[in-house]
């Protein structure tokens, strides 16, 4: 961690507590740290975990994230700035200057009319049902459709409600996950959320884009990410996601890649819930995941036991395991074409 960036993470912190007894209904600040040990059954040599992001580290006490944030709204207008740390940042923002991974949002909005916004920044990715924030998602670890697609966006997006329980979204960004611009491209997203009953959500995100440098050969990029989330009852809730991927070939065609996965929720009590998970992720082209003489085919399972002993704290356990195609995953040996982990977290916000 620099000097410059534990000042500027210190300087807000100090700023969250002194300004929280004035917090208004305009301006609110808040507060979020996500702690975790993780133990990988293949004993990782370097200590970091391959292929997920979140946990990274291997058996060490961390901080998977921690994020202070302001946010001010007003009839109008609107903005958000949110500093992080933790080794999320340090496995997702590796592509950022380091002056930039502090950032975790930071965008103002304008109001056009009675339900269309515009907003420009850096703010969260509009493609997925997973979160950075592990307390919003079914299970702790995320799955592989949400690692290898972007967790925030840099640029601007145009948002409107144009039906009852229908709302539309464009956006012009910098590109697939990157502050920092890597080439004179843009590259265009879009998403689309239905609620037909209170009890379904329906969403369908897309993304079309050049991420090459402008010194190599241009490969477009086309992508689609659905998903939908269902209660069947106060106690039961369901959640699938396909993810769908093409890219432009070097030598003509086209790369194809997926990942699906299959998410449950029980909530036991009113202080326990359960969660479970099966996925598969497949990208044989090393479009996302490039590996030398391997290809990435893999499926994954997890459960987890989530309890908040108070309204503002989640203590989770998780077991994941995966098998592979290619003997891809470290170990203190050779690669090996399985793998597993457990990991307990506590989370606390305000």
């Amino acid at each position: 961690m620099t000097s410059r960036f534990s000042f500027c993470l210190t300087f807000f912190f100090m700023m969250v507590l002194s300004l929280s007894a004035q917090t208004t209904a305009n301006l609110q600040f808040s507060a979020f740290v996500d702690m975790y040990y993780a133990y990988d059954l293949n004993q990782p040599p370097n200590r970091e975990r391959s292929f997920t992001t979140q946990p990274l580290r291997h058996n060490e006490v961390n901080i998977n994230l921690a994020v202070l944030s302001a946010q001010y709204t007003q009839n109008n207008v609107r903005a958000r700035l949110a500093l992080q740390t933790g080794t999320y940042v340090q496995s997702n923002y590796i592509a950022e200057p380091q002056d930039l991974r502090i950032i975790h949002e930071a965008s103002a909005g304008v109001r056009l009319g009675k339900d269309v916004w515009i907003d420009m920044g850096i703010m969260p990715s509009h493609i997925g049902v997973e979160s950075a924030i592990s307390k919003d998602n079914w299970n702790y670890s995320r799955s592989f459709v949400a690692d290898y697609s972007p967790y925030y966006e840099a640029g601007i997006k145009l948002s409107a409600e144009v039906a009852e329980n229908l709302t539309a979204s464009i956006l012009l960004l910098n590109g697939w996950q990157n502050i920092r611009e890597t080439n004179n491209s843009k590259a265009i997203g879009t998403q689309l959320q239905w609620r037909p009953t209170t009890s379904t959500l329906l969403n369908w995100s897309t993304f079309i884009g050049n991420e090459q440098p402008d010194t190599a050969l241009q490969k477009m990029r086309y992508f689609n990410n659905v998903f939908v989330q269902h209660s069947f009852s106060e106690r039961v809730e369901m959640s699938t996601t396909l993810d769908v991927g093409v890219q432009s070939a070097t030598k003509g065609g086209s790369d194809l890649w997926w990942g699906t996965s299959f998410l449950l929720r029980y909530h036991w009590s009113e202080n326990i819930k359960l969660g479970s998970r099966v996925e598969y992720y497949s990208d044989p082209n090393g479009v996302i995941i490039p590996l030398e003489q391997s290809m990435f085919r893999t499926v994954g399972a997890s459960i987890n036991i989530d309890y908040y002993p108070a309204h503002n704290m989640l203590l989770r356990a998780e077991g994941r395991i995966f098998r592979a195609s290619d003997a891809i995953f470290p170990t203190t040996t050779t690669p090996s074409r399985y793998n597993g982990f457990i990991v307990m977290s506590c989370a606390v916000w305000l």
